[in-house]
């Protein structure tokens, strides 16, 4: 995309939102109902802080950065705090999300030093540039995410605040990463989100983590295991979060009568007979560290591998044959 159509694309973004934000605002007037009472019902899944950091805080779109590291944005120092929420509510897209916070931002008097939707930011790229929370506590589809990074001056420093909103089928995500000389603890977005309760109140992360995979399965008859990964042409597997893979093999031992097949796949470089060994290795080294680290019977669990046969993205970008390389949970017979 060349600089005239980046432009263009984040001004059409930005009235999108702004449109958002003025609708979610005028009801709220007519309703009689404070702006903090906006997210009700956004659960917090984690929280951290830790006295100082240094760090480079991305401000511009991936592939225009070098490695020089003052290239890859603004430095930030000061105590962080770190804030995970989610919303459990279908029909959300990022920029829904991220609307009424943008324009409570700038309510409060912070710049916005850069913003882009994911295509824009850089996609796969991008994303990882990012401290995030890792799964269940914060989720990001990679075809739809918000970033937002902004910041305010004072009297001791900059206030410099960081926040990714993104979203599954039925649930929205929110992200922020606050880094700041003062030492008060109010985060510009208790406004917003001020009725959030910490997911303790409700349900553990391992116990939603359990609940989501379980009805994924039951209902779709597979689940794509997010928090595996594995570098082009490697097998070694690269496991983000262990909670899902725990929650897997939970619902395999509380099920004797079911079976589940690990399924590889790979991205499209190389030959098919080469991406079918690669993709069977890949759904092996997942079978044992299923049964090692996990305990899992193993007459309830096998391995398979199909190559680039069942690809869920294009394989035209980097990212997208990223998204491609992946273990399949499926429930393929029940056990006599």
């Amino acid at each position: 995309m060349d600089s005239i159509g980046l432009k263009n694309a984040l001004i059409i973004n930005r009235r999108l939102s702004f449109a958002f934000g003025c609708a979610m605002l005028a009801l709220l007037l007519m309703m009689g109902t404070a702006f903090s009472q906006t997210l009700p019902n956004w659960v917090q899944t984690k929280t951290f802080s830790q006295p100082f950091t240094k760090e480079y805080l991305p401000n511009n779109q991936i592939n225009t950065m070098t490695e020089n590291p003052a290239s890859l944005g603004i430095l930030a120092s000061g105590i962080l705090r770190q804030t995970a929420w989610k919303l459990q509510k279908s029909g959300l897209t990022s920029a829904m999300i991220m609307a009424p916070l943008q324009q409570d931002l700038e309510r409060q008097g912070f710049e916005i030093l850069f913003e882009c939707p994911e295509k824009t930011c850089g996609g796969f790229d991008f994303r990882f540039q990012l401290e995030l929370f890792p799964e269940p506590h914060m989720h990001v589809d990679y075809n739809d995410y918000y970033y937002i990074l902004a910041r305010k001056n004072g009297a001791l420093g900059s206030d410099i605040v960081v926040l990714l909103a993104s979203r599954s089928n039925t649930s929205g995500y929110l992200h922020m990463r606050r880094i700041s000389a003062e030492s008060e603890d109010r985060l510009p977005f208790e406004l917003i989100l001020g009725d959030a309760v910490p997911m303790a109140q409700t349900l553990t992360p391992a116990k939603r983590a359990n609940e989501n995979l379980e009805n994924t399965l039951i209902s779709n008859g597979f689940v794509v295991l997010e928090t595996v990964g594995f570098k082009s042409g490697g097998t070694d597997i690269l496991v983000t979060d262990r909670s899902e893979l725990s929650a897997l093999a939970a619902f395999i031992k509380s099920r004797p009568e079911v079976s589940v097949t690990l399924v590889g796949h790979t991205d499209n470089l190389g030959s098919l007979e080469g991406n079918i060994k690669l993709s069977l290795e890949r759904a092996q080294s997942l079978l044992k560290f299923m049964l090692t680290e996990f305990d899992v019977p193993p007459a309830q669990i096998s391995a398979q591998g199909i190559g680039y046969l069942s690809p869920r993205d294009n394989n035209q970008t980097a990212e997208a044959r990223a998204h491609n390389r992946r273990v399949e949970a499926l429930i393929n017979q029940a056990q006599n």
